[in-house]
């Protein structure tokens, strides 16, 4: 996924916007710079490249540069989405962020403003969705689907046929059991271990992972 030619504006200019920044420019993209609400952050050096300015100068930027693309680089899995759809509907083209390192295979699907961090594998048959982060050492395995704007944080590994489903976050070392689902907007604490499915809106984690929330409905 070669990004030769692409000029990338980064939403976000955090922790996890070093280490995109950093894919980008491994995969050749040219950096035209960072947006973060942060005001502190404004008009300063950030990883190589300058914080330019809050998110809302998006659309701006989008009518002065039509060639312009995007990568929302946030870990927040609802703000992350907000301003996908907020670039989505500026027109915004998505480029995917996914480094050299990792293996997949032919099969794998990757939705448009997926992250794909280093050490990631992913066997045949995975589908992750837009705008999706599956970070550092993960493993998603064969004939699973991580869906769009969900978060698989480091060290998570899944067996096969998992379903992860739009905005659930898969906390640092999880496991997943073959054949789970993880609902819709769910949160899994870091270290557990899930052999049961998990409902939407709901909070889960231990070993083994128990429902420890109530569903939000």
């Amino acid at each position: 996924m070669d990004l030769s030619g692409k000029r990338v504006l980064v939403v976000g200019a955090g922790g996890h916007a070093r280490v995109i920044l950093d894919i980008l420019e491994q995969r050749n993209a040219e950096i035209r710079g960072c947006l973060d609400d942060d005001p502190l952050k404004e008009g300063r050096p950030f990883a190589g490249t300058m914080v330019l300015g809050p998110t809302s100068r998006m659309q701006e930027m989008r009518k002065a540069e039509p060639g312009l693309s995007i990568i929302i680089a946030i870990g927040d899995n609802s703000v992350r989405r907000e301003l996908f759809v907020n670039a989505r509907e500026m027109g915004y083209e998505f480029v995917r962020a996914v480094h050299p390192s990792v293996v997949q295979a032919p099969s794998v699907k990757i939705g448009v403003g997926a992250m794909v961090c280093a050490g990631v594998v992913l066997n045949p048959g995975v589908e992750i969705g837009n705008n999706a982060i599956v970070n550092t050492a993960s493993s998603v395995d064969h004939d699973s689907k991580v869906g769009a704007h969900a978060h698989i944080c480091p060290g998570v590994h899944t067996g096969g046929h998992v379903a992860i489903a739009e905005l659930a976050f898969v906390g640092l070392g999880s496991s997943v059991l073959p054949r789970i689902r993880i609902g819709t907007g769910c949160i899994v604490g870091a270290g557990s271990v899930v052999i049961r499915d998990v409902p939407d809106g709901a909070t889960a984690y231990g070993v083994p992972g128990r429902i420890r929330c109530g569903v939000v409905t």
